[in-house]
């Protein structure tokens, strides 16, 4: 498909269910019919006129698709989707993308390092040079000055993809919980509240900073907080992309816990402690435990404001990595099998050996069906 792909309209999958496309340039979103379910994705022009497009299905289900010649089938990794309806692109996708270089080094927080000798538009490339690997990056960026970044690891297992959204493309988070920096760059210092400082909300006044366990260290940005892990043993991941284990410093995610538990000890209303619990992680990034987490649910008694946590936690990159038994400790807070499998669509790309032991956490669910959909969900993603 080497001309400017036109996504909008209506496409139907295998299973007959149909997904209707609009399209602004080079985003598009899907919305699939009589569920509601939505996916957005990007179109990004590569060399050779060619086009890849990529799409994210329930904020964290990522897939490459690829179109057949007429641009008519998308093809992803388990499904094909058939147009069958044509639309009208609100603007058509433009080759002529222009974003800041992504020219030079970017660190991970294992301390690797990612070298970028390739950008054109909004295509580049990533080698890593100590052990090799090679990555493909797609860069868009929208209106409100967002961009959107999918990064395809080609490993000898096979293609891992990733997603980013940043505001500064010299600071990558990737949707696993890692994060690459760009190095030689300067990055400015957070403003951090002053202790004793009080911000009114709707359920009383909340004092931000004033837990004595708080230590935020913030010589560096990542969507203004970062943190710099302390050396410790990687766990060895035997296919994919290799998972470096994020730690926040020790006090950091401490004090976050703290703050949250007070806050939501000073209401007996659920929705006043879900403005708390978010409040407080859209603030700052010191990832929690799964251990913290389970402190938090405990904070609650319904299993739809459970799962609105880990949703905020997950969208703010605040868990740290965790093994499969420890997300059963997660799950055993939740009473519905339907909401386990929606916490473990949070959860998984946070649990470093999902591949190896999937089953301990299918063990947490009841009926086979919903033990399918988590092992969907954890061998393919």
């Amino acid at each position: 498909m080497g001309n400017s792909p036109v996504l909008a309209g209506s496409w139907q999958e295998n299973s007959g269910r149909k997904w209707h496309c609009t399209q602004n340039g080079n985003h598009f979103t899907w919305t699939q019919e009589g569920t509601g379910r939505v996916a957005t994705g990007t179109a990004v022009p590569t060399s050779g006129g060619q086009w890849a497009i990529h799409i994210t299905f329930d904020g964290s289900v990522h897939w490459k698709l690829t179109a057949s010649q007429d641009g008519n089938k998308l093809y992803g990794p388990s499904d094909t989707f058939t147009k069958v309806v044509f639309g009208v692109a609100t603007q058509a996708a433009t080759s002529n993308i222009i974003i800041p270089s992504m020219l030079g080094n970017y660190q991970e927080n294992s301390g690797k390092v990612w070298t970028c000798n390739y950008h054109s538009g909004g295509h580049f490339t990533l080698h890593n040079q100590q052990d090799g690997r090679n990555a493909d990056g797609y860069c868009v960026k929208d209106y409100s000055g967002k961009y959107t970044i999918y990064l395809c690891f080609h490993n000898q297992g096979g293609d891992h993809l990733l997603k980013v959204e940043t505001m500064d493309v010299n600071t990558l988070p990737l949707s696993n919980g890692d994060c690459f920096r760009k190095q030689g760059v300067s990055m400015p210092m957070v403003n951090q509240p002053p202790v004793g400082v009080t911000i009114n909300t709707p359920f009383g006044g909340l004092s931000i900073g004033s837990t004595p366990q708080m230590n935020i260290h913030t010589s560096h940005h990542h969507h203004g907080h970062i943190h710099t892990p302390p050396p410790m043993v990687q766990p060895q991941i035997q296919m994919g992309y290799t998972q470096p284990m994020v730690q926040p410093q020790m006090g950091m995610s401490s004090g976050l816990l703290s703050q949250i538990l007070t806050a939501c000890s000073q209401t007996s209303f659920e929705n006043d402690k879900l403005k708390a619990v978010k409040l407080y992680v859209e603030s700052q990034y010191a990832p929690l435990s799964a251990n913290d987490i389970t402190q938090i649910l405990g904070q609650f008694s319904f299993d739809n404001n459970k799962e609105k946590v880990i949703e905020v936690l997950r969208k703010t990159n605040n868990i740290q990595q965790m093994d499969c038994m420890s997300c059963t400790n997660i799950l055993r807070y939740f009473s519905m099998d339907n909401d386990k499998v929606k916490a473990v669509n949070h959860l998984c790309p946070f649990i470093w050996d999902r591949k190896q032991n999937c089953e301990l956490v299918c063990s947490c669910l009841s009926f086979s069906n919903d033990k399918n959909r988590v092992r969907d969900t954890l061998l393919k993603h």
